[in-house]
């Protein structure tokens, strides 16, 4: 079981990792917006519909609970060797 400190870390730092590759792919998207729109997004347009922001809404719900996932197991594991 986590003690209340691991949990508020892990917590944060889920939530920093995920602020930080919200604003990498935002950055990669602006900078290589006609390259990602030619051969990554082909089905989405950069004027967003409603089907497209749920697309991109199910790709960054899916990097996150990835994200989620690994902060969680290394948090595990690291409790077992403290």
């Amino acid at each position: 079981m986590q003690s209340k400190k691991g949990s508020i870390t892990e917590a944060c730092i889920n939530v920093f990792s995920g602020m930080l590759i919200a604003f990498t792919i935002s950055q990669l998207a602006h900078t290589y917006e006609g390259e990602i729109q030619k051969y990554i997004w082909k089905g989405f347009e950069w004027n967003v519909t409603a089907a497209s922001s749920a697309m991109m809404t199910i790709v960054f719900t899916m990097v996150s609970v990835v994200r989620g996932y690994a902060w969680r197991r290394f948090f595990n594991k690291l409790g077992e060797h403290v």
